[in-house]
């Protein structure tokens, strides 16, 4: 039996983990010939609905209409854009676990949605991606595909979610790494961190990635807060981004909502440091107003392009980054959709320290 090996290199508690092609980590035979049937699909999956040219498109100052804007805010998104040689992409994408495919149509389980992900990242080129819900076994899947172009900084688990965080390898040098965990669950990190300097730009700046509770009111509280102490500190000395899928569904009784506290966690979140992107880019939001993939009214996954105000997915920054575009990307890969989540993603530039 052919084996694939992962290289996993341990920095306590966390792994970065490079792909070794030449050697094989055991797996039945059925999963070998997925894993090689991805490395001819990949590259020729078709992407349909994707936002990246309409992102483009806007970023262009000549595709604005300027006498519909304030003219000094026309002048600050023109400066904004000026500096757009500079941007970085920053996706947060919550990927769905495999815990549950017996459930799920085969064209939804993880062997057929792996080769979606990969084309829809490839498509979209971000420069670092915050993830939510694999699992080690879909780590391991994802990460060789990857592996070219992206480092993966995560826990080091066997058998929990594995929220971790892309680092493109070419544009950007790791510092440091950590986890954040709260004090009554010293087992199970809320927060991924890396730090990391832009090779193009001389800045460095620091990504926090997370996966708020989604059944547990209370807790999505405190998890906010641990957040929100935890970047107000690091943005005493460097600029910060924040994203994560945080379940956060808005204060809408009128709606049948599964809870009504998403306002209140982002207010706890932007009390000091943070702001959400979609709330500070100069040239708005463009995609779906939504993250979810269900088709309203249902709420069944896979089928649509969400409910129109369930922002279930966020980036926040601190101040000292200027968001240029923000946008949630429906794009399907050969008619569908990657997982239950679509991408939010952002066009930005982080400040100069000097």
């Amino acid at each position: 039996m052919s084996i694939v090996r992962i290289r996993i290199v341990k920095q306590a508690p966390f792994i970065r983990v490079s792909c070794i092609i030449s050697s094989f980590l055991e797996r039945s035979t059925v999963k070998y010939l997925v894993i090689l049937a991805l490395f001819v699909t990949t590259h020729v999956a078709a992407v349909e609905n994707s936002i990246i040219s309409v992102m483009e498109h806007f970023e262009n100052i000549e595709n604005l209409q300027q006498a519909k804007y304030n003219e000094a805010h026309f002048r600050k998104i023109e400066k904004g854009l000026s500096e757009k040689c500079k941007k970085i992409r920053v996706m947060t994408y919550n990927m769905l676990f495999d815990l549950y495919d017996n459930a799920l149509a085969p064209e939804n389980r993880w062997p057929a949605r792996l080769p979606r992900i990969v084309a829809l990242i490839e498509e979209m080129n971000p420069d670092v991606i915050g993830t939510q819900e694999l699992q080690p076994n879909q780590v391991q899947d994802l990460v060789p595909l990857l592996d070219s172009t992206y480092e993966f900084i995560s826990v080091d688990s066997s058998k929990d979610d594995q929220d971790g965080i892309f680092v493109k390898k070419s544009r950007f040098h790791i510092l440091k790494d950590e986890l954040v965990f709260s004090e009554s669950d010293a087992e199970t990190p809320v927060i991924t961190i890396v730090e990391l300097n832009d090779k193009e730009t001389g800045t460095s700046f620091a990504v926090a990635n997370s996966h708020f509770s989604f059944s547990k009111v209370a807790k999505r509280g405190h998890e906010a807060a641990l957040v929100a102490k935890k970047v107000d500190a690091l943005a005493k000395r460097m600029p910060v981004f924040f994203m994560g899928d945080l379940n956060t569904f808005p204060n809408r009784p009128d709606m049948s909502f599964p809870f009504y506290d998403g306002d209140y966690v982002n207010d706890i979140l932007t009390k000091k440091t943070l702001q959400d992107s979609i709330d500070v880019s100069l040239v708005g939001h463009v995609g779906p107003i939504g993250t979810f993939t269900n088709n309203p009214p249902a709420i069944l996954p896979f089928e649509g392009t969400g409910t129109p105000g369930v922002i279930l997915d966020h980036i926040y920054v601190s101040k000292d980054i200027t968001v240029l575009l923000h946008a949630v990307q429906p794009g399907t890969v050969d008619g569908h959709f990657p997982s239950d989540h679509m991408p939010v993603v952002i066009d930005c530039v982080v400040m100069s320290d000097s």
